[in-house]
């Protein structure tokens, strides 16, 4: 049987531990496993984690993640991609959900064509946007590497 790569390992029991912690306190106003702060995990994602993005290419991106927004009654989750000095490759065109208060799961697709120069690495962003506030610095994220 094929060994699963570690970083994907990761990323799966960081899913499956997100997902077994909404699960609990799923039906239940408080738990103790429910958490007192915004949260996002990926749960999955294409392409797949480790998957090499080629300069000048188009790229489809598909993220399902699941949620939790505390700080607010409703919000947004965003998806955006920066390079590898953090600048935003999508500024004018971010996928986005509106989402209420509580925990739950979405899906976000957008497409990227990746910079023919310059950049060596993509970070796709899911972000948690409670409304009323000024940014988060609730996210999660995925960094493929770009070659030719």
């Amino acid at each position: 049987m094929p060994r699963t790569p570690v970083p994907a390992r990761r990323l799966q029991l960081a899913a499956a531990l997100a997902v077994l912690a909404l699960a609990a306190g799923a039906g239940c106003s408080k738990t103790p496993s429910s958490p007192d702060f915004d949260a996002i995990v990926i749960t999955s994602i294409t392409p797949a984690v480790g998957t090499p993005l080629a300069p000048g290419s188009t790229v489809a991106f598909s993220g399902n993640v699941s949620y939790s927004l505390v700080s607010a009654s409703s919000g947004t989750i965003a998806l955006i991609f920066e390079d590898q000095n953090g600048i935003v490759l999508n500024p004018t065109s971010q996928a986005s959900v509106a989402i209420k208060g509580g925990d739950s799961f979405t899906t976000l697709a957008d497409h990227l064509t990746v910079p023919a120069t310059g950049v060596t690495q993509v970070q796709v962003i899911f972000a948690v946007l409670p409304t009323g506030a000024n940014g988060t610095s609730t996210t999660a994220q995925v960094n493929y590497g770009v070659s030719s």
